[in-house]
């Protein structure tokens, strides 16, 4: 047998309802376990060092070397957007009528992607974990030409969100094909999306805020990503920021990111969270989870993922965390039991921009196989709770 061979004791090892417990040991910031430094013509051996690490006990994934142009997360999710074609600017990454150098900058970071996962999951057996933005949040990201977010205008953000959909599923189709005996899971980080629902983001001049992405629109918009991924054999994590709000009002009635998503058809939900995380949010989405679990039967992916690493290094506490989670689950009336079903996933989500990759860079996080063998060890305290 494989060396990645797929194994149901290590990738159920919750034993509950089927969840994997998920865990990462790389930030995707260029930063691999041994904590050199590398550059994007080093994705092989980042992607080695993945699953080498995960294989035997958890979910492996493949790394997005962050460290070159054209190689964040807006301009990996731009290349795939079918008939749309982009370019680099101060700004950040803007539609473009002509392909250019940054245009196939960013094609060929995920044909090293691609490559990677040919050489080194080509005979994995089991999950593997591909982030990249969330519809939503390419659409807030990136630019028209005048300058604005794709966001503001509407036939705009149409286009790149079907385009997404579209180039996704064939991403999908194409990993699946390298992967063969491999359940691709795509994680659509969408720290941006309570934000653009609500009206708060800024337009590019920072003076006034973007009108409100209708709720509709979005739900439409994520079920067509869901629906496009899974038309390929695929699976769909949308994963949240946990230190900003999900819920606003309108119209003055309150409204949940969660509740969008679950319109959507979404069912497996992932967030972003710290020791600075308010307890309200882990009540939000607990709540959440507690309705919408037999949603999720027989998924691949858990109902609820909690990110627990951060990219400022903090090291993970398991007894306060365990007691933070404990406490929130008897505050809602659910038994220490369900503790056993959730997702454990350490280290943020892949950055987005240039100024996040570098920043994720300059912060030196912690050792990430500190926090493998942290949220390992939080993932079976809380299975022994059932």
């Amino acid at each position: 047998m494989s060396r990645y061979a797929h194994s149901a004791d290590r990738v159920f090892a919750s034993g509950r309802g089927g969840w994997p417990i998920t865990t990462a040991a790389w930030t995707g910031t260029g930063r691999p376990a041994d904590g050199e430094s590398r550059t994007e013509s080093d994705v092989r051996e980042a992607a080695r060092i993945t699953a080498g690490m995960l294989a035997e006990e958890a979910i492996p994934f493949l790394p997005a070397v962050t460290t070159g142009p054209g190689s964040e997360g807006v301009a990996r999710a731009a290349a795939l957007c079918t008939d749309l074609t982009v370019e680099a600017t101060a700004a950040g990454w803007r539609l473009t009528r002509l392909p250019g150098r940054d245009a196939r900058r960013a094609a060929s970071r995920l044909g090293e992607d691609a490559d990677a996962a040919a050489e080194v999951f080509a005979e994995y057996a089991g999950p593997v974990k591909i982030s990249l933005p969330g519809p939503v949040s390419l659409a807030a990201l990136l630019f028209e030409p005048r300058g604005e977010s794709t966001l503001a205008d509407p036939g705009a953000r149409r286009d790149v969100m079907a385009g997404y959909a579209h180039g996704l599923s064939e991403h999908v189709t194409h990993l699946r094909r390298l992967m063969p005996g491999a359940e691709v899971i795509i994680q659509l980080d969408e720290p941006h999306a309570a934000a653009a629902l609500s009206g708060q983001l800024a337009t590019t001049a920072g003076r006034t805020r973007l009108p409100a992405l209708p709720e509709t629109e979005a739900a439409t918009v994520w079920r067509d990503v869901r629906e496009a991924i899974a038309s390929a054999g695929g699976q769909m994590l949308a994963f949240l920021p946990g230190a900003r709000p999900l819920t606003w009002y309108s119209h003055g009635q309150a409204r949940s990111l969660t509740e969008v998503l679950t319109g959507a058809g979404i069912s497996g939900i992932g967030i972003n969270v710290d020791a600075r995380t308010d307890a309200r949010l882990f009540e939000q989405v607990f709540a959440w989870w507690d309705g919408h679990q037999a949603a999720g039967t027989g998924h691949a992916v858990p109902a609820l993922t909690l990110g627990v690493g951060t990219a400022s290094g903090t090291e993970i506490d398991i007894t306060a965390w365990r007691r933070r989670l404990t406490s929130v689950a008897e505050t809602l009336g659910l038994p220490d039991t369900a503790l056993a079903e959730l997702g454990i996933l350490t280290g943020p989500p892949a950055p987005l921009t240039r100024s996040d990759a570098q920043a994720a860079v300059e912060t030196d996080p912690g050792h990430p196989r500190t926090w493998l063998a942290a949220a390992s060890q939080l993932a079976q305290e809380c299975a022994a709770l059932a």
